[in-house]
């Protein structure tokens, strides 16, 4: 027990680091990596590069991945966000009386402990407490000795090579970033919501309005997904720059519909719809529900392209709209 967490023991010179001490390390290491990303952040987000955010962990995971270049992006963040931490623990390691861990053992570690917390902490608390305790047990398994040395790391790579390998991530993960406007904080904000008693028929309005485009974007396809959608049909669909379309009474819906609403048209937009640059995008559709049974509209799927280049993106709601069979 006092090799792990008590006074450190000595095996031929070296300090058998305590696990206590390795979690100082860490700790410190991953707030102050936080810190500095978060710094880069705002300035990737005012330059209109990378517009990381969002309420949830982005240091780990800036956006959702739903497809290969998704996952590529993310992949390469995460190599950038290991190789910080990496760097900043072995400091504090060092700092501490031990010897400095090989790169490769303390990046693995931070990646298995940071984005392996993930699937355990549900909550930024949890998550971070994982991630921190779970790292200091790897790095003391896998990055040291028994005898207290730092263990070899036999892969090796010159200056160039890392620095090669860190601007190839960093261009994956910014160009998937600027490339997809919703995907830093993967949040569109919606007046539907809640629960709503529904018969076969029913009509309701649901209206959704995700962040601004960073860049120009024409958006080419719009749906509403979620458990039991293939009971839900979407039509009258609305695009406009901003939310007054969605405030319409209902007792003025009729009226609106042929004529326009505070200068508004209510008709329904044709697609392909321009984007301006830093414009936002309000998307407005009347849903119906054409079987019964329960129906959880949860997820916005648009097809944009930008640049010239088609891509596609799944915007979680952050008020899903719930249907449920059964008359108001």
């Amino acid at each position: 027990m006092s090799a792990l967490a008590g006074t450190p023991r000595h095996f031929g010179g070296w300090r058998r680091p305590s696990l206590f001490r390795l979690v100082g390390a860490v700790l410190g290491g991953e707030v102050l990596a936080a810190v500095l990303l978060w710094l880069a952040a705002i300035v990737l987000a005012l330059v209109g590069l990378a517009p990381f955010g969002g309420a949830q962990g982005w240091v780990w995971l800036p956006w959702r991945v739903d497809g290969i270049w998704a996952l590529t992006g993310a992949v390469g963040w995460g190599y950038l966000v290991c190789v910080l931490v990496a760097a900043l623990v072995a400091q504090g390691i060092e700092r501490r009386g031990y010897g400095r861990p090989a790169a490769g053992w303390l990046r693995i570690s931070i990646a298995v402990s940071g984005y392996g917390a993930m699937a355990v902490g549900h909550t930024a608390g949890a998550h971070i407490l994982m991630a921190v305790l779970a790292g200091a047990v790897l790095i003391r398994l896998v990055a040291f000795n028994l005898d207290g040395s730092p263990r070899d790391w036999r892969p090796t790579a010159s200056r160039r090579v890392r620095l090669a390998g860190a601007l190839i991530a960093a261009l994956v993960a910014i160009s998937y970033s600027a490339l997809h406007s919703f995907a830093a904080d993967g949040d569109g904000g919606t007046f539907a919501a809640g629960p709503i008693a529904a018969h076969v028929g029913h009509t309701e309005t649901m209206s959704v309005g995700p962040e601004h485009f960073d860049l120009p974007v024409t958006i080419t396809g719009v749906a509403f997904t979620g458990p039991g959608d293939q009971r839900l049909t979407a039509s009258r669909l609305v695009l406009g720059p901003n939310s007054m379309v969605m405030l319409i009474p209902n007792s003025m819906r009729s009226y609106a519909r042929a004529h326009h609403w505070r200068g508004y048209p209510w008709h329904p937009t044709r697609l392909p719809y321009r984007v301006p640059a830093g414009q936002e995008v309000w998307i407005t559709a009347l849903v119906r529900l054409s079987s019964c049974g329960d129906v959880r509209v949860n997820t916005l799927k648009l097809q944009y392209t930008i640049f010239g280049i088609g891509t596609g993106e799944s915007i979680p709601l952050q008020q899903p709209l719930t249907m449920s069979c059964g008359r108001p």
